[in-house]
């Protein structure tokens, strides 16, 4: 092959409408119609040299309208995606000797902007039907990402068997920005108290309330990802085959201000596997494979951790609702009937009863918000499994079967801790005067290792009596659990390969997935922005923290396969069966000792009762088949393959319930009348039809 180009082209054309409707006669309606696009070129300059060139380009713009049934409407629209461009060339020098070279650049832009960001949100919480808007927020940002990479393949014969190694460097560059803001940069929250009060007592019995939050986050941010890395690809002899690798990483993650705030040194990975044929005749064989994995620091922790997010929430008694309407119950609910519903924005009775400042605004010193013990986040994987080919069994002939043992535990996790919740304990353990006793910086908030000592230099402004001076807070003042994951699955296996007539596929999953944190997002409250969660945030959250974890799903079945009815026409299948997932009870801490705040929605108690995680309640299991169509059309007088496709999803247009309300309580004291209610479903029964030419 000398001097010759490829090329393939895609364009993805796509045209949503949803429609949705709630328990209130509101209805959503979503409109998307950006195509998805792209290609890619392979250039051969000769047969051992090729360049290849891809592009695709996703952006995509959303515009929601809401229309309530008294009318009122109002719109939004949501900008994401973009662009994705990638260069790779190859180079074959010598029979033993390849060199490859990758750079890649991708950009993601997103934004949400709509025709009510100059007024404030107003939700109200009294009722079994939530009214007034939710919390809009304004957002605009940008993540680009640089990617480089650089991979020698050597081939070695005849050393105790063969060896193909492999050995590189790559590197990612990412880069993010953020404009953010509540609609009208104000978030109005109303509560009715019950009749032992609300807020430890600030708020009296049977009192209208309100929480009053401001955001405000502007800010670019960086952080570098760097690895070298070696593997052989092994086959010791005809039996067995041996991989072995080892991974050296390092991240590095800086602030607003350009500063490095978090650096961790080059952590070794290792990956080890074989594969064992055990009677040498192919048709029995073991495999085995233990691997570490470090997780990369995300960008959005330097979002939410180190940039100048100023976070508050005031807490107030109202007075009146909307400028004409009493401060009751009754009062709010005459203003969200008869008026637009960002007009029922509160008056006060008074100065706030409570204020709390959860970010102060400002960029921390760094070394005040990161533990110097602090060791990156990693988890270890095995797996050990056999495969067996099925001979002289007649019609199985030919089949295989087998079993894969899975088990990931997580070793470390990176998390945000707020210091504000046992800094008296800390100063009184240290003997330093109340006095004397300030913040270790101006949110509070600092990056740790969940269960370990924390070691930290305080900003020099929140606390003068130790500027300059290292402290370590023991773990049991701290007084949260160390991070624990775990996930064992036994997978059984069989399939009867395509041998130009039919195919069958299955398989049958029996898994655990358990611990005190899911990850970089959180599930149970819908926090899917990637980076810091609120699960160990406050010493009482973690309270009931450990238990089945939303990913959980104890069974899970699958079959799939296919059967060509003539030459040109293929029909095939895909069928799944899952066991539901186990939830909690989510609402406020209620007692009253510090360990936690007792107005934020986030602890594991609900009506003053602990309420474990996955103990409270199960959702449905999960059923689903899909059914697929490819026609080869036959066209006389055109080179290559035209084949026409219908894919049909959810043939039996099947409702299962996919997501349940999981928060118990709507605030302190008040109960959430829709826990336990349906928040989704599965997509309902939708076809999809393709055509493609190949040449």
């Amino acid at each position: 092959m000398r001097d010759h180009a490829y090329f393939f082209g895609f364009y993805n054309w796509r045209d949503f409408e949803n429609h949705q409707f709630d328990a209130n006669g509101t209805e959503t309606v979503t409109l998307q119609d950006d195509p998805f696009w792209g290609g890619k070129v392979d250039l051969y300059l000769n047969p051992d040299h090729r360049l290849e060139l891809t592009y695709f380009n996703d952006d995509q713009s959303a515009t929601t309208r809401t229309i309530e049934g008294n009318g009122q409407s109002s719109a939004s629209d949501t900008f994401v995606g973009g662009e994705t461009k990638i260069a790779k060339y190859t180079g074959k020098f010598t029979d033993w000797f390849t060199l490859s070279a990758l750079y890649g650049e991708g950009t993601f832009n997103q934004s949400v902007i709509g025709d009510l960001d100059a007024e404030a949100s107003v939700v109200d919480n009294l009722g079994s039907i939530r009214r007034g808007n939710t919390a809009l927020v304004i957002e605009t940002g940008e993540d680009t990402r640089k990617m480089y990479r650089l991979d020698a393949d050597i081939y070695v014969n005849n050393l105790f068997g063969d060896h193909h190694f492999r050995i590189g460097y790559d590197r990612e560059d990412l880069a993010s920005s953020i404009d953010s803001s509540y609609s009208g940069d104000r978030y109005y929250r109303y509560y009715m108290s019950g009749a032992g009060g609300a807020l430890g007592g600030l708020i009296p019995a049977n009192t209208l309330y309100v929480r009053d939050r401001n955001i405000q986050n502007q800010g670019a941010f960086s952080t570098e990802q760097t690895a070298f890395y070696i593997q052989d690809a092994w086959d010791f002899n005809d039996r067995l085959s041996l991989q072995l690798g080892l991974r050296a990483e390092k991240f590095s993650n800086k602030n607003a201000a350009g500063e490095v705030f978090v650096e961790t040194d080059y952590d070794l990975s290792p990956r080890l596997g074989f594969t064992y044929d055990v009677f040498g005749d192919r048709s029995t064989s073991l495999k085995g494979y233990f691997g570490r994995y470090y997780i990369p620091i995300a960008a959005n922790t330097n979002i939410r951790m180190a940039g100048k997010e100023l976070f508050t929430q005031d807490w107030y008694i109202v007075g009146g609702v909307g400028g004409s309407y009493a401060g009751t119950a009754a009062g709010l609910q005459s203003c969200l009937d008869a008026t637009p519903r960002n007009s029922c924005v509160p008056t006060f009775a008074g100065p706030a009863v409570l204020e709390e400042v959860l970010s102060p605004g400002t960029v921390a010193q760094s070394q005040s918000l990161v533990s110097k013990n602090l060791e990156a986040q990693y988890q270890d994987e095995f797996i050990f499994g056999i495969e067996h080919e099925v001979a002289n069994m007649g019609f199985f002939d030919g089949w295989t079967v087998g079993a894969n043992f899975v088990y990931r535990d997580l070793k470390k996790a990176m998390e945000d801790f707020d210091t504000s919740y046992i800094i008296d304990a800390y100063c009184s353990y240290a003997g330093i005067s109340a006095a004397n006793c300030g913040q270790i910086n101006g949110a509070g908030y600092v990056l740790l290792n969940p269960g370990s000592d924390l070691v930290i230099t305080p900003d020099s402004t929140t606390f003068p009596f130790l500027a300059g001076q290292e402290i370590t807070i023991p773990a049991s003042i701290l007084d949260i659990p160390e991070a624990e994951r775990t996930y064992k699955a036994l997978e059984l296996t069989f399939e009867r390969p395509w041998d130009g007539k039919w195919s069958l596929q299955g398989s049958a999953v029996f898994a655990e997935s358990k611990g005190n944190i899911e990850g970089g997002v959180k599930s149970d409250n819908g926090q899917d922005d990637t980076g810091l969660t609120q699960d160990f945030d406050e010493p009482g959250w973690t309270d009931g923290a450990y238990g089945f974890l939303p990913n959980h799903r104890g069974q899970t079945y699958k079959l799939f396969g296919s059967y060509a009815i003539t030459n040109d026409l293929t029909v095939g299948f895909n069928a799944t069966l899952q066991s539901p997932r186990k939830y909690g009870c989510i609402g406020t801490y209620p007692h009253a000792d510090d360990r936690a705040s007792s107005s934020t929605v986030t602890a594991w108690y609900c009506n003053g009762v602990l309420t474990p995680r996955g103990s409270q309640f199960e959702g449905e299991w999960f059923k689903n088949v899909d059914l697929s169509l490819a026609w080869n059309v036959p066209v006389s007088g055109v080179p290559g393959k035209v084949q026409l496709r219908a894919d049909l999803f959810n043939v039996f247009d099947l409702t299962s319930a996919t997501r349940f309300q999981e928060v118990g309580e709507d605030g302190p004291g008040s109960p959430n009348a829709d826990y336990r209610h349906v928040t989704g479903y599965q997509a309902p029964r939708t076809v999809r039809v393709g055509l493609s030419y190949q040449f």
